[in-house]
């Protein structure tokens, strides 16, 4: 029985059924393939047409579908046995079996694909078309223009957002030679070598066209990676980490800018569970620990400089076990008792006492011995202070004020509140020893980039239950009190209304003594009383007419200023908007008129034009009131300009858009999400406008630049996103340029796009989002962001008039002055080590992976990426006829 389909009648007699087709030919008497050979289809198409010549120096065919058209041509080297010239692939409109070699990765709208080969055998470029003959990108959109400095052989990568010049293999995509990737503004990005093929020799990495890693690698695989200064011409290496033995023994070295070389630091595992870490090449540390983390270790040492026993470790065993830090005799100095050595075996967390290998900086400059001493004596202070809070007793009436319930259920920035009540108890004793103790691990739980939690009312509402009862103890009513003006400086501290206004019910029987902090002596204590006062007086009469007091008669601005905004923050609009009126006509300082012109316009349906006039001058530069404004705290913190601008009506604004875009360039780039608001608000209300005016398209070319200085900032992007405006440097300086109105019919389909390009920022970044869990945790709002969308005119004010928010970066002063009140400032320095020689049960992340080696593995790590020839070339029709031959 036959096994083939019947032979249509037009073939010709020799035909043959192989490989699912019918083939035809002529072979040389040894049985080569040579001269043309023909494959059809079962149904009788011609599916392939082989040119071998002598069958011994090329192969040319060409492919097709069933309509006739061509498919797929190209041609081989059978000498070197590998395809060389152009290979191009053609897809139909409808289906066609040919199908089977199209790379679908390709975007709906390409048809033709080519391939350039050079004499190896290795894709040297690439380029697709449309159905009309268009170039487009492999997901079939338009080319953007390209840079005069890429060279005519680069193609370009929508993956990558940018233009490559490289050659790689056709089935496994591996990098030969030198690969180049440049942005879509032509800045270098990329730059790497690969000899032999596939194999890793050099790679750099640019930011914003200047060099910024670097990594070179040695026959026998060990790498050195750098990383270079940013302001160095030529660049500057800044460290140079050597890995050795797969990684496993890895020496970072520091440089100064001007190339002088500062210390190193280096991290061998020696075998299993046994690692030695060198300071300038001194031995500082080996432990030797059991595969079972049950069983205590079998050396565990620190040394000094000089070679000399600095630190030991005995195990006393059950997991516990005691550290002995010694002096330059080698007698015992101090001994730290611990329970987490079965921690320490299993997380490799022996080093506890050492700096973790990724956070060592050109900056530090404390070597490896004196760290470890320092932060010995840390932990031992850190333990005999646990110990003497752990023995206090708590009143009755903390208990009291701490409340019912568990506050294992209370959340925190980072887990839950079981540990609170002890540390509450802890700002509440009289050692300070043990209040900083306790502020240190208070305010990580209770604040987290300016972001409030449960856990933060509950613990500033047991507080001010405690302050009526701190009169005689003037030490901790003050350390009280600066907590709880701390917690009150933070951006969304009113947000969440219900647990706010419990917390302030608790500070009413205080109310008293904050008049008389607010009007005595002391201008610290005298400040945070009025600041309490005007939180916890919302709607008392006695606090109202205390503020309108100040106002009238303060004898200084600054006095009258934070008159002005307590006032704002107690009394209802209508009742304090008589006296602002009164006071802006009297007054004749420039800052406290400025401030009365905010609280007014936050108070009327329109700004009246004095008003306007007291805030302008200050749009762009507000140092001329900074001073002034900085004795407002700890009422205000922020921005003057920022204010300014947040106070300012669209028509008043739009008078220093380019003063603004200047101002923009010299800013941070948290500072920038306020002014990117006020520029978008002015200029983009509806997104791209049809036409552009000369300074909209001064504005998207500095931010353009923008987005270059910080790619992937996520804060950046949301403001792009709400504006409908691409959050892509290259698109924004193409939108610049664009001289017609764009087509309506498109406009929707390009939103949509430049929405789905914002949000990206986030996938491609590293960069954090500073503030996000705020929404998150408590509902907070970002301040002020979408107030400017359609409007111009941002109220700064919400309840009091000033907001603290008017600049996003307020929070972040606000988390550092905080630290400093607090204490809290040592919490991050402090925490490593001591918490780790007591109880390790935090994985040290820096010493198997760290943020410098995500990318060292010596494979070429982007090669499926960035050869977009590897799927559609395992496919070619060619391969299939080339094997019916023996040609390969």
């Amino acid at each position: 029985m036959s096994m083939h389909p019947q032979k249509p009648a037009h073939l010709p007699a020799d035909a043959f059924w192989e490989d699912d087709v019918w083939n035809s030919g002529p072979k040389d008497p040894s049985g080569r393939r040579i001269g043309t050979w023909t494959s059809w289809r079962a149904s009788g198409e011609v599916e392939c047409v082989e040119e071998w010549g002598d069958g011994t120096q090329r192969l040319e065919y060409r492919r097709f579908h069933p309509d006739g058209s061509e498919s797929q041509r190209g041609a081989k080297n059978l000498l070197k046995d590998v395809w060389t010239g152009l290979m191009r692939w053609t897809r139909l409109d409808g289906t066609s079996p040919e199908d089977q070699y199209w790379d679908p990765d390709l975007g709906e709208a390409v048809r033709v694909i080519e391939r350039e080969f050079d004499d190896d055998g290795y894709v040297m470029t690439e380029r697709c078309f449309d159905a009309q003959g268009r170039p487009v990108g492999r997901d079939g959109e338009p080319l953007p223009p390209r840079p005069a400095n890429v060279p005519a052989e680069a193609f370009y990568n929508p993956d990558e957002q940018g233009w490559v010049l490289q050659r790689s293999a056709l089935v496994t995509g591996d990098l030969r030679g030198e690969r180049r990737l440049w942005d879509r503004n032509g800045v270098l990005g990329e730059r790497s070598l690969h000899e032999p093929a596939g194999t890793p020799r050099e790679e750099d990495t640019y930011r914003s066209g200047q060099l910024w890693m670097s990594k070179r690698w040695a026959d026998d695989g060990d790498m050195v990676q750098s990383f270079y200064y940013g302001d160095t011409d030529p660049p500057a290496v800044r460290s140079a980490t050597l890995y050795r033995n797969e990684q496993k023994d890895r020496t970072e070295t520091f440089f100064d800018a001007q190339g002088q070389r500062l210390y190193s630091v280096r991290m061998e595992e020696v075998g299993p569970h046994h690692e030695r870490r060198y300071y300038n090449d001194r031995l500082v540390f080996e432990a030797i620990a059991s595969d079972d983390p049950k069983q205590p270790p079998t050396k565990v040492e620190y040394y000094d400089m000089s070679g000399a026993l600095l630190v030991s470790y005995a195990s006393t065993g059950g997991g516990n076990g005691v550290w002995t830090l010694h002096d330059a005799t080698g007698a015992a100095e101090l001994t730290l008792a611990t329970d987490g050595e079965h921690d320490l075996n299993e997380y490799e967390h022996w080093d506890c006492f050492l700096p973790s290998f990724a956070s060592y900086e050109v900056e530090s400059t404390q070597d490896d011995p004196s760290s470890v001493r320092e932060a010995f004596y840390d932990a031992h202070e850190e333990e005999v202070t646990a110990a003497a809070l752990n023995r206090l007793e708590s009143s009755p009436e903390l208990v009291a004020a701490l409340g019912p319930g568990s506050w294992a259920r209370v959340e925190t920035a980072f887990g839950n509140g079981k540990e609170l009540p002890l540390y509450v108890k802890g700002v509440l004793a009289d050692d300070p020893a043990i209040a900083e103790y306790s502020l240190e691990r208070i305010w990580p739980e209770i604040e987290h980039q300016g972001s409030v939690y449960p856990a933060t009312y509950r613990v500033a509402t047991a507080l001010a239950t405690m302050l009526p009862l701190q009169a005689s103890r003037p030490a901790v009513e003050r350390r009280v009190i600066d907590l709880l003006v701390a917690v009150l400086q933070l951006p969304y501290i009113t947000e969440a209304r219900k647990p706010y206004e419990a917390w302030m019910a608790a500070m009413r029987p205080s109310l008293a003594r904050f008049v008389a902090l607010a009007s005595g002596e002391d201008e610290t204590l005298a400040h945070a009383g009025a600041f309490l006062m005007a939180h916890a007086g919302r709607g008392q009469r006695e606090v109202i007419e205390w503020f309108v007091r100040q106002l009238q008669h303060g004898a200084r601005p600054a006095d009258r200023g934070r008159a002005a905004m307590g006032l704002g923050m107690t009394a209802s609009k209508e009742a304090s908007r008589g006296a602002f009126a009164a006071a802006f006509g009297a007054e004749s300082d420039p800052m406290v008129r400025f401030l009365l012109a905010v609280l007014l316009g936050s108070r009327a349906k329109q700004p009246a034009p004095e008003w306007i006039a007291a805030i302008e001058p200050y749009a762009i530069d507000g140092s001329p009131l900074e001073d002034s404004f900085a004795e407002l705290a700890p009422f205000f913190e922020g921005d003057v300009a920022t204010v300014a601008r947040a106070n300012l009506p669209a028509e008043a604004l739009a008078r220093h858009m380019d003063a603004l875009v200047e101002e923009m360039r010299e800013q941070d780039p948290l500072s920038q999400v306020d002014t990117l608001e006020t520029l978008f608000a002015v200029l983009f209300p509806d997104g791209e406008p049809e036409r552009l005016s000369e300074v909209q398209r001064r504005a998207l070319r500095a931010c353009a630049d923008v987005v270059d200085a910080f790619p992937n900032f996520v804060n950046h992007s949301e403001v792009f996103q709400e504006f409908d405006l691409p959050y892509d440097s290259f698109e924004l300086r193409q939108l610049a340029e664009r001289e017609d109105p764009p087509a309506r019919a498109a406009r929707s389909v390009k939103k949509a796009a430049k929405k789905a390009g914002a949000k990206n920022a986030a996938k491609h970044s590293g960069a954090t989002k500073a503030g996000k869990k705020a929404a998150k945790k408590t509902g907070a709002k970002k301040t002020g962001k979408k107030a400017a969308k359609k409007t111009g005119a941002k109220k700064a004010v919400k309840k009091p008039g000033l907001t603290k928010a008017a600049k996003k970066s307020g929070a972040k002063k606000t988390r550092k002055k905080a630290a400093k009140k607090t204490g809290a400032k040592k919490a991050a320095k402090k925490t490593g080590a001591k918490k780790a020689a007591k109880k390790s049960g935090a994985k040290k992340s820096a010493k198997k992976s760290g943020a410098k080696t995500a990318a060292k593995k010596a494979g070429a790590k982007k090669a499926a990426k960035r050869n977009g020839a590897k799927k559609s070339t395992k496919k070619s029709g060619a391969n299939k006829n080339t094997r019916r031959s023996g040609g390969r």
